[in-house]
């Protein structure tokens, strides 16, 4: 396990949700991917290119019937043995609704 993982603040469960993220350094309307990972510090997203980190973002969820959204930035990123990266997004910034969407989402 990565020494990242051992110290996380949050807890975490494996998902596959869609998400679209997007650059707030480059605007544009992002891009869609899936989450591997969730939990209220942060995600992460599986993309074919690498995204580098410290780049801010917004991600947009669809979480049960809530599209909610959150801002974060790249942590870190892996590549994976077929090329594409697990990127590790923290969340900066977690408005109520998306709190109460993830604590609804891990009391199931």
């Amino acid at each position: 396990m990565p020494e990242f993982a051992k110290k996380r603040r949050f807890p975490r469960i494996a998902s596959q949700i869609l998400v679209r993220l997007q650059r707030l350094d480059e605007g544009g309307v992002g891009e869609l991917f899936t989450t591997r990972t969730i939990g209220l510090g942060g995600c992460m997203v599986v993309q074919e290119r690498s995204l580098g980190t410290g780049v801010p973002v917004r991600l947009v969820f669809c979480l049960g019937d809530d599209v909610v959204e959150a801002k974060g930035r790249s942590l870190y990123e892996l590549v994976r043995k077929d090329g594409c990266f697990d990127v590790g997004i923290e969340f900066t910034e977690l408005p109520s609704e998306t709190r109460a969407a993830l604590d609804h989402l891990f009391a199931k």
